[in-house]
């Protein structure tokens, strides 16, 4: 199978998963927020799983190396999220984001009464 090499901090993984394998770079500026941060993840073609082989938060000055390879193995991931598991956290994280809001929304006098 195909999937990529990645060499940071005198760490190596190979991450390749059946399905799809993802290296996400992301950049967040917000108020005093200024970050960057490389996740490599994965998941089953039907979803039924998502892998995670890691999370680096980036430091000005940083090296790494990503290569595709062609291998046998894959580096074991870190977690692996089952569909009901990720079901349940998006949920989770849904009415978090959502009692978040309504809590601004009552100190900002736009509603009056908060749904128990």
């Amino acid at each position: 199978m195909i999937g990529f090499e990645i060499s940071f901090k005198e760490e190596k993984i190979i991450a390749a998963d059946t399905g799809s394998t993802f290296l996400i770079f992301t950049r967040v500026k917000v108020n005093d927020r200024d970050e960057l941060d490389l996740s490599v993840t994965g998941s089953s073609y039907n979803f039924d799983f998502r892998s995670v082989w890691g999370q680096w938060n980036l430091k000005e000055g940083d090296k790494f190396e990503i290569r595709v390879v062609e291998t046998e193995e894959a580096t074991e991931p870190i977690k692996r999220h089952s569909k009901e598991k990720s079901k349940k956290s998006a949920l989770e994280a849904k009415l978090l984001s959502f009692k978040n809001l309504q809590k601004k929304l009552l100190e900002k006098g736009l509603i009056d009464v908060e749904n128990e």
